[in-house]
């Protein structure tokens, strides 16, 4: 049994005991799909009701997953609208990113101790073309796949 508010905290629910409701796993997954296809709240189908829904109701399942798709599709719409963004948020965007992502770790710098490990590791691994079969290190390996016009992106495995 879990406890669901009829009316979400996110819309004014409290916690009162008039607003709490005692339902199986299933009921609660049924009302929240719902919810979630008639314009509510996101639906999350990493939480541990999704697999007793997909198993006990697919259609209303697919229905999540239409209406979620059709959700990100919007997003994607409006973040690629092409709307010309104006010289402010332009300017706080390269401060944020000249502050804060100098390099792949969000911002972090290493120590040359660190580097250099790092480094070592990488140069002890193996690497195999997937194209050739060659086998050598990560430089050696792009080097080696470069000057036989193998593209290098998606075709290195590690070995």
């Amino acid at each position: 049994m879990q406890i669901h508010h009829v009316i979400p905290r996110c819309r004014g629910g409290t916690d009162d005991p008039e607003n709490l409701v005692t339902l199986t796993l299933y009921e609660h997954a049924e009302v929240h799909a719902l919810d979630f296809i008639s314009g509510g709240i996101e639906f999350d189908t990493r939480n541990s009701f999704w697999p007793v829904l997909k198993a006990d109701n697919p259609e209303l399942a697919e229905k999540v997953l239409q209406e979620k798709a059709r959700r990100m599709g919007e997003k994607m719409r409006k973040a690629n609208s092409g709307v010309p963004k104006s010289s402010e948020h332009r300017e706080k965007l390269r401060s944020h990113l000249q502050a804060n992502c100098l390099n792949g770790f969000l911002g972090k710098h290493h120590s040359e101790v660190s580097k250099q490990k790092m480094s070592r590791s990488m140069k002890s691994r193996r690497f195999r073309c997937t194209v050739t079969g060659f086998e050598t290190t990560p430089g050696a390996l792009t080097i080696y796949q470069k000057a036989r016009g193998i593209d290098p992106v998606n075709r290195i495995q590690i070995i």
